[in-house]
């Protein structure tokens, strides 16, 4: 468990703020808050409809990633719904781990390199609210979701 929650803490949830320090050097901050904003706003209209949503938005977001994300996604929805959610936890920490995010930050590193401390910063920033906030309590996984959702947006039409 406490493996499994510093990953998720110190790793996987920090990567996304690099979407805000991209908007700032691109001037796309209105884009990345539209983005945010409106699915928050949306979230209970949304929320029936998240898991296919972030499913596509997977296959999309990850095609960067790997030759054929629609299996690596398709293998992940197998498992957990033959009630492994363990395996496929552990398959996906392993993906973002030694895949996803090195490449993320790859795409990312010309801007990163130019704000050093606003990256930084920001990356710490979000490891501390993480650990506060994580483990997420119910009430609060539709906003995670439509955090994910908004990330693979502005990745995918704002960069």
């Amino acid at each position: 468990m406490y493996i499994s929650t510093f990953i998720m803490n110190k790793i996987i949830v920090p990567h996304g703020i690099t979407d805000f320090t991209h908007s700032i050097q691109t001037n796309k901050l209105d884009l990345l808050f539209g983005i945010y904003v409106s699915n928050i706003l949306l979230s209970p209209i949304l929320e029936p409809i998240y898991n296919p949503l972030l499913y596509v938005g997977s296959i999309i977001h990850f095609k960067k990633d790997i030759q054929n994300p629609f299996l690596f996604v398709e293998t992940l929805r197998q498992i957990h719904l033959h009630g492994k959610t363990n395996r496929s936890m552990c398959i996906l920490y392993l993906f973002m781990l030694f895949i996803h995010i090195p490449n993320h930050y790859k795409e990312h590193l010309w801007h990163m390199k130019q704000q050093k401390w606003l990256n930084g910063i920001s990356i710490l920033f979000m490891m501390g609210i993480s650990s506060y906030f994580y483990p997420i309590h119910k009430p609060y996984i539709r906003f995670i979701k439509s955090f994910v959702l908004s990330h693979i947006i502005y990745n995918e039409i704002g960069i």
